[in-house]
């Protein structure tokens, strides 16, 4: 079950600030027991960032971090590149 008060449209949101980050799908924030949070979700990066491993681990950070104000979640973060798809599809 999705944790009360999890905003998926504001979560969302706040990754898409994130610089560098042109979407964000496939979010899923689910309680395993009602008290230990868990979310994924895929990040779609910019082709043209100049450090693309660099970019990839800071967008990870913050998605992070984010996750946390949200429900202090444990989080895996996916990255995609633009034009590249979604693996999953």
């Amino acid at each position: 079950r999705t944790p009360d008060g999890f905003d998926e449209q504001e979560f969302r949101a706040a990754v898409l600030a994130i610089e560098g980050v042109q979407g964000c799908h496939d979010v899923h924030a689910w309680s395993l027991d009602g008290e230990r949070n868990v979310l994924s979700a895929h990040i779609v990066l910019a082709r043209s960032l100049t450090d693309p491993a660099g970019a990839a681990a800071r967008a990870k950070r913050e998605v992070r971090a984010i996750a946390e104000r949200f429900g202090r979640f444990h989080s895996t973060v996916e990255v995609e590149w633009a034009d590249d798809g979604c693996a999953d599809d």
